[in-house]
């Protein structure tokens, strides 16, 4: 039995699971009711926390995100976002800059066709238009966060392109740019290789977590 083999098919399937579970997670959120998220804003406040990141699922489908932002922005002294930015527009950006000091971006990808493969076709447009609204409306702290996972590794003639589209992202002036090593199990060779891109030959701040 090829063992390699066994661990990539393996890895393969986790993958395909995770992926259809956060698919699953942004149609059908089961979402905290909002006295459930008040106890939990009071519980923090409480225990003197004095920054706090809302994040979800995807945040912005909630009816309610904007008293729940304006509630937990009287609490603590930072308040950041998590979101894939897909339901940010001009109707919502302006409330967006003026309660949060930062917004943190997931971008399953390099280019529309890596992030349709997770998020849904259009999504990488939309995420640039996105943080454009953002750097209209003057937010200072946008981050970046981008997965490197088995439907995007092992394909040396796309990641190539991987490089050309940082600079084009570099030009949004993002806070910083956040790489995850090895997401949901699959291949991290070129985590480094991408790091040190970003930081030293963009000059961005660069975040790798594992």
């Amino acid at each position: 039995m090829n063992v390699e083999r066994s661990l990539e098919k393996t890895l393969n399937e986790l993958n395909a699971m995770q992926d259809e579970y956060h698919n699953l997670v942004e149609l059908y959120e089961i979402a905290p009711d909002d006295t459930d998220v008040i106890n939990a804003i009071e519980q923090l406040y409480n225990a003197g926390i004095k920054e706090l990141t809302i994040t979800g699922g995807e945040p912005l489908m909630r009816n309610d995100f904007c008293e729940l932002g304006i509630y937990a922005r009287k609490k603590f002294e930072r308040l950041y976002l998590m979101s894939n930015a897909t339901m940010i527009t001009e109707d919502n950006v302006v409330f967006i800059a003026n309660n949060f000091d930062g917004i943190s971006i997931s971008l399953d990808g390099f280019d529309q066709n890596s992030c349709e493969k997770i998020r849904g076709a259009g999504v990488f447009e939309r995420i640039k238009k996105a943080v454009g609204l953002l750097k209209k409306e003057n937010v200072k702290e946008i981050s970046l966060s981008s997965v490197i996972n088995t439907h995007n590794m092992g394909k040396e003639d796309e990641f190539e392109a991987v490089y050309e589209v940082l600079r084009k992202l570099s030009e949004l002036d993002p806070a910083f740019i956040s790489v995850t090593y090895g997401a949901g199990g699959s291949n991290s060779k070129k985590t480094g290789e991408i790091a040190s891109f970003i930081q030293n030959t963009l000059n961005i701040p660069e975040l790798a977590h594992m």
